[in-house]
């Protein structure tokens, strides 16, 4: 089967120039010659889209049914969501017609400017037989596009008055294709990075894992692009492809919106260049970046964010599971496209982690704690107190005196299998304002206080335990409710 295409050179934006196909070829079926239009434009009044010079709109297929000589015959296109606009011509390719006079030029019987279909009657003027594989071309002037995709449908008749009325006529030959199509421009992914350190827990998990100090780690990664092949946009009429994500993109009004718990920061980025600033809002739980903070100089394509987590060194740091949502402004005469959410990297600990939610430090009874390693390894231990008023600190195991006396726990490390001696809540207060003078309950009302232990216990499941005992009157009662 013939295939009539023609190339072209279409000039895009920037003086680029791109390669598609001239004419969309209605008799293979695949509708690869269809053009795709960015998926974020938005069609304005009218969509006129002209064929100008590049011809990218014309038709090409095959007569579909032997035509004798001197014999008539009509052509029938007709188009969905779209309307036909400006000159449209039919010819028959002149290597099937060497004998006579060219078919050429010949201009719509029916249909014309505001239709959705055109009506072409020739006559074989060839002086020889057309058969069914003879080419033909349909010129067109111009389509006001209301939607996408635009399709096309190809009909061959006897004449110009069973074209007129196909639903009670049937077709000799018959073809379908698209002609535009919509595809979207922009790509964005973000993902984890894989060199997310851990919460360290023998830095009073304040810092991360890797070294002593360090206060910084990477935490995910994020990239926006044009699609490859970039797809098409109306541009003075014409068709023109996209060479930057800035043309669909108002980077000034784009934000990317990280979502986790960033309590212990100091400073967050999630650009990559090295001068990295501090989110432009941090509300709650949420930070947002300007997308236009890339590691590329403009705001042009190709970019690339790197996001960081800076901790303030004092502030406990929390395990949290980041995500990222791109939140991207359209040019005049796109839409907005909205990305996510993502998931980023976690914040674990290199340790495990038990919690205490009620402690009273009464004098009624005594309220006492042991904390137990249940796993094979040995491991250092703290302790994150918290008043009711959500006053926090932070100490190492071995600074607690058990009933006042310093000769009982000597050490922060924690043996396999060991346990401590019973703790008071008094006792924990104590140490807690080894480090903080001023901790204690905020009122009289306000006197519960809740813990929570960490310890460098490795992954073992479960490895640390906490045992609550409330002592009163000689009785004891164990609250073995964590882990």
């Amino acid at each position: 089967m013939k295939k009539l295409l023609l190339s072209l050179a279409m000039v895009a934006t920037m003086g680029i120039s791109v390669g598609a196909n001239a004419v969309v070829a209605i008799d293979d079926g695949s509708s690869a010659d269809a053009i795709a239009i960015a998926g974020e434009y938005t069609i304005p009044a009218g969509g006129l889209i002209t064929n100008s010079t590049t011809n990218q709109l014309d038709l090409s297929t095959e007569l579909g049914f032997g035509t004798a000589q001197n014999v008539s015959r009509a052509i029938r296109i007709d188009w969905t969501n779209a309307t036909v606009n400006g000159e449209h011509t039919f010819e028959v390719d002149s290597s099937d017609c060497t004998m006579g006079t060219p078919v050429t030029g010949v201009t719509p019987s029916v249909g014309g400017s505001g239709d959705s279909f055109l009506i072409f009657e020739f006559d074989n003027t060839c002086g020889e037989d057309l058969p069914q594989e003879a080419g033909i071309f349909v010129r067109v002037g111009s389509l006001n596009v209301s939607a996408f995709p635009v399709t096309v449908q190809y009909r061959l008749f006897e004449n110009s008055f069973a074209a007129t009325d196909p639903d009670n006529n049937p077709a000799g030959s018959t073809e379908s294709d698209t002609v535009l199509t919509s595809s979207d421009a922009l790509e964005f992914a973000a993902s984890a990075d894989s060199g997310t350190e851990q919460i360290d827990v023998t830095q009073d998990s304040t810092f991360f894992n890797g070294g002593t100090g360090d206060d910084t780690t990477p935490f995910g990664n994020a990239t926006l692009d044009l699609a490859s092949p970039a797809p098409f946009i109306p541009s003075g009429g014409d068709l023109v492809q996209l060479t930057s994500v800035s043309q669909v993109v108002d980077d000034s009004d784009s934000d990317l919106t990280v979502t986790g718990e960033f309590g212990a920061a100091a400073n967050l980025g999630c650009n990559g260049s090295a001068s990295s600033t501090a989110a432009s809002i941090l509300d709650g739980a949420d930070a947002v970046f300007p997308a236009s903070a890339t590691d590329d100089a403009t705001f042009n394509g190709n970019e690339t964010y790197s996001c960081f987590f800076e901790a303030d060194g004092t502030t406990i740091i929390e395990e949290t599971t980041f995500s990222l949502t791109a939140n991207l402004a359209g040019q005049t005469g796109f839409n907005a496209s909205v990305f996510g959410p993502f998931t980023l990297s976690e914040f674990d600990k290199n340790g495990s982690s038990a919690m205490v939610n009620v402690l009273l430090n009464s004098s009624l009874f005594v309220n006492t704690v042991r904390i137990l390693n249940k796993s094979s390894i040995a491991g250092d231990v703290s302790i994150t107190i918290y008043n009711d008023g959500g006053d926090s600190v932070t100490f190492p195991l071995s600074v607690v005196n058990p009933f006042g006396r310093n000769d009982i726990i000597t050490s922060s490390n924690l043996g396999a299998g060991e346990a401590t001696p019973a703790m008071r809540v008094s006792d924990l207060i104590t140490a807690a304002r080894t480090v903080d003078s001023g901790f204690g309950q905020t009122s009289a009302l306000k006197n519960k206080y809740r813990i929570v232990v960490d310890a460098e216990f490795g992954s073992a499941a479960n490895p640390v335990r906490v045992q609550v005992t409330v002592v009163s009157n000689g009785w004891g009662v164990d609250i073995d409710n964590i882990n």
